[in-house]
């Protein structure tokens, strides 16, 4: 995770280094409880809220963006 001051906002990136999101996903993964095809077969654990929540935390101070490396 990496903060950066900027003129009038606070940026804070957030990178892992998971098996990654497909392109065809993206306008998903903010939903409450989506989980992937993928993850789901692969029997990973979690409930699909994680992003949902970050999301809902930063939406009430500022944006958020998704890319995908």
């Amino acid at each position: 995770m990496r903060r950066k001051n900027h003129q009038k906002e606070v940026r804070i990136s957030v990178q892992d280094h998971g098996s990654g999101i497909s392109s065809s996903e993206l306008a998903h993964i903010f939903e409450p409880f989506y989980r992937s095809p993928e993850v789901v077969n692969a029997q990973i654990h979690g409930t699909g809220l994680g992003l949902a929540v970050a999301k809902r935390n930063c939406r009430g101070n500022g944006r958020t963006t998704v890319g995908n490396e």
